[in-house]
């Protein structure tokens, strides 16, 4: 998230923890880019479009919808999907811009291993992203995959401590 961005989640009472979501999510849509087996790749997407779920549920609406205009414009842009990919999980969480073009790019690629026509028509144009990745991996059948819990535990602290909060 941006700094404005992570100020408006803060300030609409969103908690540490849609940070801690925020990081496992980029952990897992990394891990997804990287699978070389399709039903890994699958596995890994629809963990990070749990936590996605669970992220968004604690955020505004207007937030949420600013991150997914911020992932669609970096995924549309001509000759940026194919671009060297700054692994979602790198960014900090301040530099939300920046993750929300990486998770874009990174969205689109596996949208396009996995439903290579989502840009063609209307519905790659007005549906979100996550939205659509998530129709092209339900349909797999496959379980989320399950991130390490010494990754989970990690993540949560670093998402406290980055909060300013105690950890729990």
């Amino acid at each position: 998230m941006s700094a404005v961005l992570l100020a408006a989640a803060l300030a609409t009472g969103a908690p540490p923890q849609a940070l801690a979501l925020r990081r496992l999510e980029a952990i897992a849509l990394d891990r997804a880019v990287a699978a070389t087996d399709d039903a890994e790749a699958a596995g890994w997407a629809a963990a990070a479009l749990s936590s996605r779920r669970a992220r968004n549920a604690m955020l505004g609406a207007d937030v949420v919808a600013r991150e997914r205009e911020i992932e669609r414009a970096a995924a549309t842009e001509p000759g940026k999907v194919d671009a060297a990919l700054l692994p979602a999980s790198d960014a900090p969480a301040a530099e939300g811009e920046a993750r929300a073009r990486a998770a874009g790019r990174t969205l689109a690629r596996l949208l396009d291993r996995f439903d290579p026509s989502w840009r063609e028509g209307s519905r790659g144009a007005v549906r979100a992203l996550d939205d659509l990745l998530l129709d092209a991996v339900a349909g797999l059948g496959i379980e989320p995959a399950e991130i390490e819990e010494s990754v989970k535990e990690r993540e949560w602290r670093r998402a406290w401590a980055e909060a300013g909060a105690r950890t729990p």
